[in-house]
This record gives structure tokens, C-alpha cells and sequence, in this order.
């Protein structure tokens, strides 16, 4: 005699559809290119503002991002990378920003 487990004709759920907190909802498309340059375009005015800040001159700030042996790319990358990761781990998307956004901005002005 065969043996039924009890939930096996059930599907799996579906925990990422109709929940507006992770910005997956059914209908929209690519959402993960989406979360990216969304993540990757803060990141962006993030570090944009930490350097305005820092260096008080406008025009010095956007020759600092023009300027390919300057960091300012990679620096981008590296808040990029470190949103994402925090999302993962907080479950939610763009979360990190309120815990990495006011820290960074804060140091900007010491």
C-alpha cells in the first residue's frame, strides 16, 4: 500500500508575490535588474553627497567622478554592494538605507 503524505499535492507558496515590501509584485518586469539600478543609482547620490560634503565644492565633486584613477567608482560599487548585502540579510528591500545612509552622512560631516 502506497503511503500519501498529508500537503504533498499542495503547491509550494509563493512568499516574494503581492508583498509591496520587496518590490516583487506579479505584473511588473525584471524586478531584479530593477532593485538593482534602483540600489546602484542610491548608492550613487549617497556617495555624491558624502563627497559634496567633504569637499564643499561642486565642481571639484563631479571632476572626482569624471576622473578615471580617482575611487569614486569603485567606492559607488562598494556602497552598492554593501546595500544589497543588507537588504539580504534584513529580508527587505532597501532597508539598509536607513542604517547606512544617516552613518556615512554623519561621518561626512566629522
Amino acid at each position: 500500500m502506497a503511503r500519501i503524505r498529508k500537503g504533498a499535492g499542495k503547491a509550494a507558496p509563493q512568499f516574494l508575490e503581492g508583498d509591496p515590501s520587496t518590490g516583487y509584485l506579479p505584473g511588473r518586469k525584471w524586478p531584479v535588474i530593477r532593485y538593482g539600478l534602483a540600489s546602484l543609482l542610491a548608492a550613487t547620490i549617497l556617495v555624491f553627497a558624502i563627497e559634496l560634503i567633504v569637499r564643499g565644492d561642486f565642481a571639484g565633486t563631479v571632476s572626482f567622478f569624471l576622473q578615471p584613477f580617482k575611487p569614486g567608482w569603485t567606492t559607488i560599487i562598494i556602497f552598492a554592494l554593501v546595500l544589497v548585502g543588507l537588504d539580504a540579510v534584513l529580508g527587505r528591500s532597501h532597508q539598509s538605507l536607513m542604517i547606512v545612509a544617516p552613518l556615512a552622512l554623519a561621518l561626512a560631516f566629522v
